[in-house]
């Protein structure tokens, strides 16, 4: 309403609606300060160490820095995800994986896999020609041969006869990868055994998935394959044991034969103390057979640990070096690519 001095004054009902406007402004206001200035628990935080059993073995994931709970618990379970994955891709003990589907195959019939197997398979391959077959990713019919296939059958020593017989079924030339993500074998006896580089190549991937979550500092162990980055808790560097190559029984302390001090990279170990028999005549077996002679390795050397950018060129090659022995594994080594 206009006053006498022709100046529009408010009335007394606009005076009130605008009174109550301020007085809920001034709440919300201290009720904001108030929520700012009021002391809020912390986020629970953990040290991040994830373990479990996979490929017939054990694995570890750990973070260099403290995460929060929930969100430790949230990635924990992606990584545990990722590993049934991989088992299912790359295990022999599974009917439906797709190495189990691969081996079943006929000559000739294209196998369809997923990108993670045929990315595993075409680096096996990969090594397999740089090491003249000394790695064979094919090797499967010779490991069951002396003992140590998926039905661990206990047995003497192969005859000769059986041990060529057993060679004519390998082959890592049988073995043809179609882009994108077919395998086909030339022989129907044709068998996948990926053991050599299967961990290492779950390593990885575990390792890249953290990575995608942000991490730079962690290390990740599967089987005695290593890969780690950055520091470990207390900004220290990742200390990765070498056990010392002799035979421990289950659930003893194994002897550390040296320890590495790593911020990057991948250590992978093979040898012949860990899965072994001897046989009639004294001779020990191991595990690992060179598939060029259809025999396990007959040298000197208990063990070999490589040291490499990824852990599945590491564990392959472990596997190759310990085949090929001291002497031709450090001339293949000598010229390996890009080293």
């Amino acid at each position: 309403m206009a006053g006498q001095d022709g100046i529009v004054t408010p009335s007394w009902a606009a005076r009130r609606i605008v009174g109550r406007v301020l007085l809920v402004g001034f709440t919300l206001i201290a009720g904001l300060t108030a929520w700012l200035l009021w002391p809020r628990a912390e986020p629970e935080m953990a040290e991040p160490v994830l373990q479990g059993r996979i490929m017939g073995t054990t694995y570890q994931v750990r973070l260099g820095r403290p995460l929060d709970v929930a969100e430790w618990s949230r990635q924990s379970q992606r990584i545990e995800r990722q590993l049934e994955v991989l088992n299912r891709n790359l295990s022999v003990y599974i009917p439906v994986s797709a190495v189990s589907r691969v081996n079943a195959a006929r000559a000739g019939e294209p196998v369809t896999v997923s990108a993670g197997c045929y990315r595993v398979l075409s680096a096996a391959l990969e090594v397999a020609r740089h090491t003249g077959g000394a790695f064979d990713p094919t090797v499967a019919p010779l490991v069951a041969l002396w003992g140590f296939g998926p039905s661990r059958a206990v047995r003497p020593a192969p005859t000769a006869a059986q041990v060529a017989a057993g060679r004519a079924r390998c082959g890592w030339a049988l073995l043809r990868l179609d882009p994108p993500n077919r395998v086909v074998k030339e022989w129907d006896d044709v068998q996948l055994d990926l053991g050599g580089i299967a961990k290492g190549y779950g390593v990885d991937v575990i390792a890249e998935l953290l990575a995608g979550f942000g991490h730079s500092d962690y290390l990740v162990e599967i089987g005695g394959e290593v890969r780690v980055a950055g520091r470990a808790p207390g900004g220290r560097p990742w200390r990765v044991g070498i056990q010392k190559p002799l035979w421990a029984p289950s659930g003893t302390l194994a002897t550390v034969q040296g320890v590495l001090h790593l911020t990057e990279g991948a250590v992978a170990t093979s040898g012949d103390y860990q899965q072994f028999y001897e046989d009639e005549t004294g001779r020990r077996r191991t595990h690992i057979v060179d598939p060029r002679t259809g025999y396990p390795p007959e040298h000197d050397l208990a063990g070999v640990t490589v040291y490499a950018p990824t852990c599945q060129l590491a564990d392959a090659l472990a596997t190759a070096f310990f085949v090929l022995g001291p002497t031709d594994g450090l001339a293949v080594l000598a010229d390996w690519p890009g080293v």
